[in-house]
């Protein structure tokens, strides 16, 4: 009996002992598993598109204007990148680019984080020599945003220039954040609004009577330009009381690097019963297109060769939609003439070579 006890107590032991060591073997196998088998690294990114702000873990960036102009022969660092494509193209892009610190610490960067990636995988850096002063140069802190320009040469086909992606790398190369250029506009021929709201181009807009206003270009890129200073753009006065004008008589310039252009463009009065400008008057330039009716108006070439009294009865018709005695007199001192019966039926022929619709005009119906 007594040797039977002792069996159950050593049994009981080696159980006992067993329930505890297993845990811990396990625990072992796992560890020594963890150790052997490679760790997955960490690598955040956040992607967006243009206009869109993308935040990483340092910076939040947003590309507001991308767009491009054909180059006349690769340059040597773009055709350094190589490719099989005979269309491929040399360009030089211009990126406006909005750059804020999400952290609460001061930081910097680096024009070569600044990367653009074409749809091949090529890879190109911030040309220096279009650089000038690297805009987001210093210690940037947070709630002091930066905006600046990147300019970079690349050589793609035409048709891929909306592939091509942003990365802003950080210096760790734990994070990047990709701005993918969606939205590319390529700058062959601009339209004057399309390229000062691009920012190829600063203007100074000057009224001076309601025939003509002032304008001045400066370029704001290292690169020859055509603008189109298209018929039917619109010119908004900085001060109330005062009339819009839209331009009449269309024309193309060349915009050269460096040097500002003074132009006079032929304009009319877009607002009957407001002030005309006397001159000196500051405008700017509407980024809202015109009334289908005037611009189709403005484009016809008969109305191009009316005289300007016509010519400014006419889109009195459209824009403020008169009576046939309502009309504000024209030409000679004091208040002028309203528009003859003789002038009406020209108005009319005007309409009707234009294609415009005569019917809701009250002058004409």
């Amino acid at each position: 009996m007594h040797g039977w006890r002792k069996l159950v107590v050593g049994v009981a032991a080696i159980l006992f002992v067993g329930f505890c060591l297993i845990p811990l073997i396990i625990n072992l196998r796992q560890g020594d598993e963890e150790r052997s088998s490679p760790r997955p690294t960490s690598t955040p990114r956040a992607s967006g598109g243009m206009g869109t702000d993308v935040e990483g873990e340092t910076w939040r960036i947003v590309v507001n204007h991308a767009y491009g102009v054909q180059r006349p022969a690769p340059s040597a660092s773009a055709a350094s990148r190589g490719t099989d494509s005979p269309e491929a193209t040399s360009f030089l892009i211009y990126l406006d680019v909005g750059l804020a610190n999400r952290t609460d610490t001061g930081a910097t960067v680096k024009w070569d984080q600044f990367v653009l990636r074409d749809a091949d995988g090529g890879t190109y850096l911030p040309e220096t020599r279009y650089l000038g002063k690297f805009p987001f140069a210093g210690v940037i802190y947070q709630g002091t945003p930066r905006e600046g320009r990147l300019t970079y040469v690349v050589l793609v086909d035409p048709g891929a220039l909306d592939q091509l992606t942003l990365i802003l790398r950080e210096p760790r190369g734990l994070d990047r954040t990709e701005v993918a250029l969606d939205d590319f506009y390529l700058a062959e021929k601009v339209s004057l609004t399309e390229a000062v709201t691009g920012g190829m181009i600063e203007v100074a807009v000057t009224g001076q009577s309601l025939e003509t206003i002032g304008l001045e270009i400066r370029p704001q890129l290292e690169l020859s330009l055509e603008v189109d200073i298209e018929v039917g753009t619109l010119f908004k006065p900085q001060v109330e009381g005062l009339q819009d004008m839209v331009v009449r008589t269309g024309q193309t310039v060349v915009v050269e690097p460096n040097l500002s252009l003074e132009l006079e463009l032929e304009v009319a009065c877009a607002d009957m019963h407001l002030t005309g400008p006397a001159g000196g008057e500051g405008y700017t330039i509407g980024e809202e297109p015109p009334p289908d009716d005037l611009l189709r108006l403005l484009q016809a070439p008969e109305f191009q060769k009316a005289e300007f009294r016509l010519q400014q009865f006419s889109i009195w018709t459209i824009t403020d939609n008169p009576g046939r005695a309502d009309y504000v007199g024209l030409g000679g001192t004091g208040i002028g003439t309203p528009p003859s019966e003789l002038e009406f039926d020209q108005i009319r022929n005007l309409f009707e070579s234009a294609g415009i619709d005569l019917t809701g005009y009250s002058a004409l119906g």
